[in-house]
């Protein structure tokens, strides 16, 4: 049964809104010409069933060149680069990141989004202006039509890097922002953005652009794939659903389409058939009806779809037209052969039986729908060829910094193409492994027919750099201490933190003066850029101790003629005032500004030009310490003649 939307009715409305938002005037931002809107935004993707991708080369392609070689001249306001890593205001077209020698260390190695190992990408290093880095002029489509567009985006910045500035991307139709991604996140993998929209009627053709907000500089560096370009539908579905499985003498099979939430008036639909996997697709012949009913068999595998549209002109053009899920019918032979070859030493498997040796096989195979079949097996069993590579090691140059390489330069003897997997990573046909950090791999080399070859290849990883600090310290206020590296490395760079209580930043000993428990931190770098850091706890102990005698004896004998304050001299700035008063609070003695310790700074015990008389007297000082403490410090003298 069919379905209709209870939306319908307001589909006029939605569309004279579209309408209403369109603009008679133009004008030119950032490049991008802005041309009347002809469409109706819808801030959302798809829900539905899509149509055919209207961008034949959204996806860049493949090849097995690491960069494309000519400039595709997508990007008009950026110019094209031959070998990367691109520099600003350039792209390039590329299928791995991670072959490219002089990848920036901030850049994450990145393959296109897709499961061929040789697919294009577009990586684009942002202009330190905004600017449109891709524009594509659509034609033939329909009015009143919903369409998707969608983009999958990379920040290519590694994640955990500070500092850098985020992508952040925005996508124009006829020059107007239709949506825009904000900052595109750092986590090392494709984000998918889209949105849907209406076009006007009488708009037959659109410009796309895709342009970078945020200004170049550090970061701002992306790549882009799957550029998709589709009409959007209600759902299109297939009963019975997934892969269906049926003997060569099978019954008659219905298939049978079905349609959700339409908004058409009328729903046209067209079968589809394909005989090679999805490859091509061929248009079933007066097959239009919402079943069709499968009658003759031959074995093989067939995939059946249904084409979608508001009207027979729309369903005529596949810019217009959705289509729905794929139904799968695999008819299982009587009879077939098998044709194939492994290398020494494996097995092939038919039903219950396996063969290790060349020769013609004969076997029955009943199948888990109950389909009886006979198959023959022509089966050649080629000798271990003793594959052989010649491999080029590039150790890390600091522990741990994932720049090591191994790159496998040739093979001999086995038989093309092969495969390389090295430890348990999964296995690729590329030739060149990266971001390695280990002593020891191993790798093995596969080719066509199974033969493989494993070796262990080692890369030389230096030590990783230590530094040591010591244990932590405790100090007394005033107290200074000097600070000593150990290291395995010599020839170091040093950089101390924090810099206002060293008296060198960079040295490799200096002399430490702390005024407060803190934390000090160095960071050394040895002849090959790696890095180490290392820190301690300071604890700086504040009992502020002062001495005052409590006796002196002003008669010229050179012992204890004066009276001042004394306390540890590299604690103290300087004693800011100094008082003392007889016993009716008569001022006898005032001084400011003072060195600490200093005798002859103290008072003699005249008074107006005569010595005071034997006696008890109180004194107050005032004493600044380095730390920035002022304590007034008071008590009595007793003054003996």
């Amino acid at each position: 049964m069919q379905l209709k939307s209870p939306l319908l009715p307001l589909l006029p409305i939605i569309l004279f809104s579209a309408l209403l938002l369109s603009s008679s005037t133009s004008k030119t931002k950032h490049g991008i010409l802005e041309k009347p809107a002809s469409f109706l935004m819808m801030n959302d993707t798809c829900t539905g069933s899509l149509g055919e991708n209207i961008f034949d080369d959204g996806d860049f392609g493949r090849g097995s060149a690491n960069i494309l070689p000519n400039d595709p001249g997508i990007a008009p306001d950026y110019t094209y680069a031959t070998s990367g890593p691109p520099q600003d205001g350039s792209y390039t077209i590329t299928n791995n990141t991670g072959a490219w020698p002089g990848l920036f260390p901030t850049w994450i190695n990145l393959q296109d989004n897709s499961s061929s190992p040789d697919g294009y990408m577009m990586v684009v290093n942002a202009s330190f202006s905004p600017g449109v880095f891709y524009r594509q002029e659509i034609t033939g489509l329909c009015e009143n039509t919903l369409y998707e567009f969608s983009a999958d985006v990379a920040n290519l910045i590694a994640q955990g890097v500070t500092g850098h500035i985020f992508p952040n991307v925005s996508f124009f139709i006829n020059g107007v922002e239709a949506f825009t991604t904000g900052n595109v996140p750092q986590n090392n993998d494709w984000n998918t953005y889209g949105f849907t929209f209406v076009t006007d009627p009488g708009t037959t053709s659109l410009t796309l652009s895709i342009r970078n907000n945020a200004p170049g500089g550090i970061g701002n560096d992306l790549a882009l794939d799957n550029i998709t370009f589709r009409a959007c539908g209600p759902d299109a579905v297939i009963t019975p659903v997934g892969i269906n499985f049926v003997c060569l003498d099978n019954d008659p099979v219905t298939i049978q389409a079905e349609v959700f939430n339409s908004p058409f008036a009328q729903d046209f639909i067209q079968w589809e058939i394909s005989t090679n996997n999805g490859q091509s697709w061929s248009v079933i012949p007066n097959a239009s009806d919402l079943s069709y009913v499968i009658s003759q068999f031959a074995s093989g595998t067939y995939l059946y779809r249904f084409q979608l549209a508001a009207s027979p002109e729309n369903l005529s053009n596949d810019k217009c037209r959705v289509l729905s899920e794929t139904a799968t019918i695999i008819v299982v032979p009587l009879e077939y052969s098998i044709t194939d070859t492994i290398c020494s030493g494996s097995s092939y498997t038919v039903g219950n039986s396996s063969y290790t040796e060349s020769g013609i096989y004969l076997d029955s195979l009943i199948s888990s729908i109950g389909c009886d079949s006979i198959v023959t097996l022509d089966l050649t069993v080629v000798p271990d060829p003793n594959i052989m590579a010649d491999i080029s090691v590039t150790p890390p140059a600091c522990a741990s910094d994932g720049t090591g390489t191994i790159a496998i330069t040739s093979v001999r003897n086995g038989f093309p193409p092969y495969e390389y997997q090295l430890d348990d990573l999964p296995p690729q046909q590329q030739t060149f492994f990266s971001q390695l950090d280990k002593n020891s791999y191993t790798l093995t080399i596969r080719d066509r027919f199974g033969c493989s070859a494993v070796q262990t290849v080692e890369i030389p990883v230096p030590p990783p750099l230590e530094v040591e600090l010591g244990a932590d310290i405790s100090l007394e206020l005033g107290e200074s201490t000097t600070l000593s590296v150990v290291s395995n490395y010599q020839n170091l760079q040093y950089n101390w933190t924090p810099a206002d209580v060293l008296d060198c930043q960079t040295c490799s000993r200096p002399n430490l003066l702390p005024l407060e428990d803190q934390v000090i931190s160095v960071e050394v770098t040895n002849e090959f850029g790696c890095t180490a850091t290392d820190s301690i706890q300071v604890r700086v102990s504040k009992d502020y101790p002062v001495y005052a005698p409590n006796v002196f004896s002003p008669n010229n004998d050179g012992i204890n003629d004066f009276f001042t304050i004394y306390a540890r001299s590299n604690a103290v700035n300087e004693i800011q005032k100094l008082m003392v008063f007889d016993r009716w609070g008569k001022v006898l003695f005032e001084r400011t500004n003072i060195p600490v310790n200093s005798d002859i700074d103290g008072w003699d015990g005249f008074v107006n030009g005569k010595l005071a008389g034997s006696g008890v007297y109180v004194f107050v000082a005032e004493i600044a310490f380095i730390d920035g403490v002022v304590r007034q410090h008071t008590g009595s003298v007793a003054l003996i003649q």
